[in-house]
């Protein structure tokens, strides 16, 4: 019995043409009144042709299979990577949201910072900019390469904001003010990021 490999292998053989073929070369052979030794000759070269073109065949068909497989699992790896980039960004878009609405509450004097910090919100940052370096950018589209960046570069940013709150943070500084600023772009940048990488990926669904 043939697996299911051997099965597709020969089934482009079992076409109606390369049937009729075959009875036609049989038909026309039998019409030549050739002697045994010529007969022979004959079967032995057709036999030959048949085994190159055969051979030919068959490897042609394991090639196209296995670039097939390669590319099934080509897109397999790449939805999940692009399933953990998403998961990072929603994170990335919560983190963002609330250093930015702890400091920028303490700007406008409410007593945000100390919450913030007592729930350990600020320990969760060096983890998350380590997830964001594991991540293989050579898998990814241009575009989302510099969504990658641009989280690592907000969380970056993110950390210098949580060394200093509890310690030298002012919130009417001038510097606090700039922060303020800055940690409001990337909470839009990521925003507009986690939407980008939800449509690409309903995108990649809708095309396979």
């Amino acid at each position: 019995m043939l697996n299911e490999c051997g099965k597709a292998l020969f089934k482009p053989w079992l076409s109606v043409p390369n049937v009729v073929l075959v009875l036609a070369v049989i038909f026309t052979v039998s019409l030549l009144n050739l002697t045994s030794s010529e007969l022979a000759s004959w079967v032995q070269s057709v036999g030959s042709i048949a085994a190159i073109w055969g051979a030919f065949s068959i490897s042609n068909r394991q090639t196209k299979i296995q670039e097939a497989q390669r590319i099934a699992e080509e897109v397999q790896k790449k939805g999940r990577l692009r399933g953990i980039l998403i998961y990072l960004a929603d994170k990335h878009l919560v983190k963002t949201k609330l250093l930015k609405d702890a400091v920028q509450q303490e700007y406008f004097g409410s007593d945000t910072i100390g919450p913030y910090l007592e729930a350990k919100f600020h320990l969760e940052w060096p983890s998350h900019l380590e997830a964001l370096k594991a991540i293989d950018i050579n898998g990814l589209e241009p575009l989302e390469v510099g969504v990658v960046i641009d989280m690592q570069v907000a969380t970056q940013f993110a950390l210098d904001v949580c060394n200093r709150l509890g310690k030298d943070w002012e919130p009417a500084g001038d510097r606090e003010e700039s922060d303020i600023e800055r940690l409001m772009h990337f909470r839009k940048e990521a925003k507009a990021n986690f939407r980008y990488l939800l449509d690409e990926a309903a995108r990649s669904q809708s095309i396979v």
